[in-house]
């Protein structure tokens, strides 16, 4: 039998500060074969997510402009579809509680379910009080979730748009225009639950994100740093043409005034070279 692939979807926009969170759980499970592959949808951000996605070896696709996280999801649907993946798992980028094992285990209550789609919840009460379970958790705004997406295609999934039948296209419309999540519980409803209590206070990938946000604000701080030395060195630019033009103060100067011209010209010069030296 083919082993069936899994994709990993996360829709992101203006997301650096998080991200790093869940890049590493994804490429730890792309390692251990839980996942075959994981995309990160950069839905018009205008930060650094993109930056810190590549850097961390995870494929992501750009789209131009902010759609919504129905648009985002499914372009990774098409992505994923293209590489013969039509079992995906959808994860919040901001999924500060995310680990391989839970990945694992909501793939395998899909598989074992025989459902079309798995929500994962995370709660730490009463696993039979189906109240709280149901609405205190708040599955229906859970966005971990495993999908069967075959349903959505029809012929081969890289010929011309996919999303060409009927309920695809009811689906399409709902996820861009009411929500992902309304969406779904909307067109499947043979779903079936994973419950896993939250970890994240003791996540590993938290040193990660800690040093992620290190990196990022020294990054900051070098380009300030740049900035103000060029910032000094136009200013100086500009006061030596002024000296040597006779530009402003600098046209009507006594014998004097022209030595005393003459050194400070010297000065800055020599001043404008050894920052130049230091900082290079």
């Amino acid at each position: 039998m083919k082993e069936e692939k899994i994709t990993v979807i996360v829709p992101a926009h203006n997301e650096e500060e998080n991200i790093s969170m869940v890049l590493g759980p994804l490429n730890e499970a792309k390692r251990k074969g839980v996942i075959h592959d994981a995309v990160v949808v950069d839905d018009g951000s205008t930060d650094r997510t993109a930056e810190i996605v590549k850097r961390a070896g995870i494929h992501v696709i750009q789209m131009p402009v902010n759609q919504g996280k129905g648009a985002a999801v499914l372009e990774g649907i098409k992505h994923a579809a293209k590489n013969g993946s039509y079992t995906v798992v959808t994860v919040d980028a901001d999924s500060l509680n995310l680990t391989p094992d839970q990945l694992q285990g909501i793939t395998g209550t899909l598989k074992k379910s025989g459902k079309r789609m798995v929500i994962g919840y995370y709660h730490e009460g009463d696993p039979n009080d189906e109240f709280e379970k149901l609405f205190s958790s708040g599955i229906h705004f859970s966005g971990f979730r495993a999908i069967k997406t075959a349903w959505l295609f029809k012929g081969k999934p890289n010929e011309g748009d996919p999303f060409t039948s009927k309920p695809a296209k009811r689906f399409v419309e709902w996820a861009t225009g009411y929500g992902l999540e309304k969406a779904l519980e909307a067109a499947i409803s043979d779903y079936d639950l994973y419950r896993e209590k939250p970890l994240w206070q003791k996540s590993p990938y938290r040193k990660g994100k800690e040093r992620q946000d290190r990196e990022l604000a020294e990054t900051d701080e070098k380009i300030r740093e740049r900035t103000n030395k060029l910032k000094w060195l136009l200013s100086a630019r500009q006061l030596l043409k002024d000296i040597r033009e006779g530009n402003g103060i600098w046209g009507t100067l006594t014998p004097a005034q022209r030595k005393e011209r003459q050194k400070l010209e010297r000065s800055i010069l020599n001043t404008t070279l050894a920052r130049l030296r230091k900082g290079s």
